[in-house]
């Protein structure tokens, strides 16, 4: 993923609206690049840090981050593990299907 393409899916990252595969490439992306993680710190600040500012709550812009981040990664493993179960399902129907295919072919 290119810094542009970065900087057009950012706000999605906080709203938690980008699909796997975008947020698996937003993801590498902030691994590898200090330029956008910068961005990604001037964004959270200027959106969610003035609003706490002004409500009077306090704001960590680490932990917000890491929050984000470990909301990212727990749902691109949830999706991961939802889409095996799915394979597996999927095969058992297969299996099932010639099961009962070969049950009735012997009746």
């Amino acid at each position: 993923m290119k810094c542009r393409d970065f900087e057009k899916l950012m706000p999605y990252y906080f709203t938690d609206t980008l699909n796997e595969s975008e947020l698996r490439g937003v993801i590498e992306h902030l691994e590898h690049c200090e330029s956008c993680k910068e961005e990604l710190v001037i964004h959270l600040l200027l959106t969610e840090g003035m609003q706490r500012l002004e409500e009077g709550s306090s704001f960590d812009v680490q932990e917000e981050l890491k929050a984000t981040y470990n909301r990212a990664v727990h749902r691109i493993r949830f999706s991961r593990r939802m889409r095996v179960c799915r394979y597996f399902l999927e095969a058992f129907e297969v299996m099932l299907v010639f099961g009962i295919l070969i049950y009735l072919a012997y009746l």
